[in-house]
């Protein structure tokens, strides 16, 4: 358990467990089809180690099956939460919480002990975390309510259930205009004198690429802690594997093996990361609620092209992605340059105008709007 967390989300894995990969592996072994493989793949491994032979086949299995589980219990997850939508459109009115990552975790701590009590999910930890359960709600409740919303028949549709939902999705979108308005009376009383003394990660680091670098294995590390203990667990599960499946007189040789491919695998992996964060724009590391401050930021800065002005938001939301996220990590922007044209990247004024993007993201186009407006070069003072 990690200690350093609320004690009353009991139900709520993240808190449970240190990596979202030992949270897989635990339900994973809840699975009787999975269970039913691991114990032939056992009983083949013993028959084959009896007969001197090295089944490869079956240990590139039980390896991909490490890394093919994340889906599965994804999907799991998602069938078992579908059969409660209601009760969490019921938390969502009561509880009304915005895009506050903590209000969503109270919503998945009491969705996770029913699902459980129902019998829907083998233990209490269905849904990993509060964004998991705002992921879901925004995949599997409010977008379908907006398409629904686009068809006459829907836009008429006057049944209970109709009601019940239009009453949901009113409740969760005044919340949103609620946490804006709170969140911008917060940047009012902020002293950005503060953190203009702060440092940005371009005063730190020698170059760009040696930022991302550098960002990458901190996120990788979940921020300067010890390497994942997920990873340390996946290769004493391996070096397990191997044990049961080579012959002793090999063992010592498949051992150096697979020590250097992991290493190796892993320097390589961090390399292509970086890569990806130093050319591409980097939103797709940010939940709903990190755009949102982001936007708001912008919002109240409003730095149209005064790069100074980035510098500002880039080294406010490197704090507040730190407070938000516990991880340490005031290295989100590179700088305000690389804020703006990230900001402009992701979001080209054209985006309003994208369909597909205007359809899974209606909630969020308002704040989206300001944020723009914001952004614009006349929008300086």
């Amino acid at each position: 358990m990690n200690h350093s967390q609320p004690t009353k989300y009991r139900h709520v894995p993240k808190y449970a467990f240190i990596s979202p990969q030992l949270w897989i592996l635990s339900e994973l072994m809840k699975v009787p089809l999975i269970q039913a493989l691991l114990a032939v793949g056992m009983l083949s491994s013993f028959y084959s180690c009896l007969k001197g032979a090295f089944p490869l086949v079956t240990y590139i299995t039980a390896y991909l099956l490490l890394y093919v589980s994340q889906n599965l219990i994804e999907k799991r997850s998602e069938k078992a939460a579908k059969k409660h939508v209601k009760q969490i459109c019921e938390e969502v009115t009561r509880e009304a919480p915005g895009v506050n990552v903590k209000s969503w975790d109270d919503i998945t701590e009491r969705i996770n002990e029913n699902i459980h009590s129902e019998g829907d999910w083998p233990s209490r930890f269905c849904l990993f975390e509060g964004r998991s359960c705002y992921t879901f709600f925004r995949q599997a409740i409010l977008c379908p309510y907006y398409q629904s919303q686009e068809t006459e028949e829907g836009a008429r549709n006057s049944g209970e259930e109709s009601q019940s939902l239009r009453h949901t999705v009113n409740a969760y979108e005044e919340s949103l205009e609620r946490w804006w308005k709170m969140f911008s009376k917060e940047l009012v009383y902020y002293n950005y004198t503060d953190a203009a003394q702060q440092k940005l990660p371009k005063n730190i680091h020698s170059s760009k690429f040696s930022w991302a670098s550098f960002f990458v294995l901190k996120v990788f590390l979940r921020a300067d802690k010890i390497l994942a203990f997920s990873n340390i667990a996946e290769f004493s599960l391996s070096f397990l594997v191997m044990c049961y499946l080579v012959p002793i007189s090999k063992l010592r040789s498949y051992i150096l093996l697979l020590t250097a491919g992991s290493l190796f695998g892993l320097v390589l992996f961090q390399i292509f990361l970086a890569l990806f964060v130093f050319i591409f724009p980097i939103p797709w590391l940010l939940g709903t609620d990190h755009l949102m401050t982001w936007w708001a930021i912008i919002s109240d800065i409003n730095p149209g092209e005064d790069v100074e002005k980035w510098d500002i938001v880039a080294k406010t939301f490197n704090a507040r992605w730190t407070v938000d996220d516990h991880c340490c990590l005031r290295e989100f922007f590179f700088d305000g340059d690389h804020c703006m044209k990230t900001f402009r990247k992701a979001y080209p004024r054209e985006i309003l105008e994208n369909e597909f993007w205007i359809k899974t993201q209606q909630d969020l186009v308002p704040f989206l709007k300001r944020a723009l407006e914001a952004s614009r070069p006349d929008s300086l003072h």
